[in-house]
């Protein structure tokens, strides 16, 4: 959505951890988007989720942020 000029107009800058936290997964998203034919329905869930999670995050929901970054340490061994 931060590309996106055309279309969104941001009123509010997102500082570097949300990029950072928003650009992780996006590029799971892209991982997940791999597994489809693996994984199936599994994989569309988590892509659905990760794309919901990223989106909360445009509306300045400490929560959304919150949740989106434990999704990715989950996702990459960072947690139990």
């Amino acid at each position: 959505m931060e590309k996106d000029t055309k279309h969104v107009e941001a009123i509010l800058d997102a500082d570097d951890e949300i990029r950072r936290i928003r650009q992780s997964a996006q590029k799971t998203i892209g991982e997940i988007t791999k597994l489809k034919t693996e994984k199936g329905d599994m994989a569309t869930g988590a892509e659905i989720l990760l794309a919901f999670l990223i989106l909360q995050t445009h509306d300045e929901s400490d929560d959304a942020l919150d949740l989106l970054e434990v999704c990715l340490l989950r996702r990459s061994g960072g947690m139990g």
